[in-house]
């Protein structure tokens, strides 16, 4: 499933302050926008993304690339009534668009993505299709209830034999909210393929049941700018810079009172008959600093990993 369902599944919450410190700074939230996202590597060496906004206040470009260097637009956005369209900047022989539709409250009821690749001499001819449908339920309080959709993948490719492969992934997440935080996701994807080499037809089903529980036990209040959150899904989900926005499945809103300290994640793959062929469990503590009102400023994951993101501001 696409990692932007997860994302709001995929829609962004950000952090916050901890709940011993208050605002110092007479600040209106409302006026407060993400300007930009840095992230340091071991060299010294700073990358960074950086957001820009029409008149309106919505993001409309990103822009990344090395500090002191010529940045590379990253995505571009289009506002075209209650839908937003998403231009994903990639090579010259790869499209990517996305399609949102929004509620009232500016949350995401629909995802479309449709993502094409091609290669040609001197590689093998190859031609790759991805086409993503996603669809939100929230429940009284805003909170992202559920998830659901289905996503085609299919490659065409001529080695000197056609080869092509389709599979279809059916997926649904299903969150648990309590007392207005996130305290478990549950996603279950089922996968069906046809391989066909030549004359040589080959049919394969697979399922993957991610289960990730939130924990709170810092307090860390859910407080950053909100007002662009389904973009930042999409941004957290196809940059590295990004990942701030993208921890683990838990979605950006603003109607969650806490932003998780430790998060664990377990998969588990099964083949056609449900044997288990695969388990894995994933944990991520997080660290978190905050800037003088209070919105977070730093996000760190693993104290002996150089690369956290610092993220800034425009107040």
């Amino acid at each position: 499933m696409k990692r932007s369902l997860l994302a709001f599944v995929l829609m962004l919450t950000l952090i916050g302050c901890k709940k011993e410190e208050v605002n110092e700074v007479n600040i209106n939230p409302e006026e407060v926008r993400l300007k930009s996202i840095e992230t340091h590597d071991a060299s010294g060496a700073v990358t960074e993304v950086n957001f820009i906004y029409d008149e309106k206040q919505r993001i409309f470009q990103l822009h990344s690339g090395w500090i002191g260097q010529i940045h590379q637009i990253l995505l571009k956005v289009n506002y075209a009534g209650s839908e937003t369209i998403l231009y994903r900047l990639t090579l010259e022989n790869e499209t990517d668009e996305i399609r949102y539709l929004l509620n009232t409250s500016g949350q995401a009821t629909r995802r479309v993505e449709a993502h094409t690749m091609e290669y040609k001499f001197p590689d093998e001819p190859q031609r790759d299709f991805m086409n993503d449908t996603t669809y939100y339920e929230y429940d009284a309080d805003g909170l992202l209830r559920k998830a659901w959709g289905r996503r085609r993948d299919s490659t065409w490719v001529n080695p000197g034999i056609i080869h092509t492969v389709v599979t279809i992934t059916d997926y649904t997440s299903e969150y648990s909210n309590i007392n207005k935080n996130l305290g478990a996701l549950i996603t279950q994807k089922n996968k069906s393929s046809v391989s066909k080499n030549g004359n040589i037809l080959v049919n394969s089903k697979s399922s993957v049941e991610e289960k990730i529980q939130f924990t709170y036990d810092k307090g860390y209040l859910n407080k950053t700018d909100f007002k662009n959150a389904f973009i930042l899904t999409e941004f957290g989900g196809f940059s590295g810079l990004g990942y701030p926005f993208k921890v683990m499945g838990y979605p950006i809103n603003v109607n969650y009172q806490n932003y998780p300290d430790k998060i664990v994640s377990t998969v588990t793959n099964r083949d056609e008959s449900g044997t288990v062929t695969s388990m894995n469990t994933d944990t991520q503590n997080m660290i978190l600093d905050f800037n003088k009102y209070g919105f977070i400023s730093l996000v760190n994951y693993n104290p002996t990993e150089p690369y956290h993101p610092v993220i800034r501001y425009n107040k």
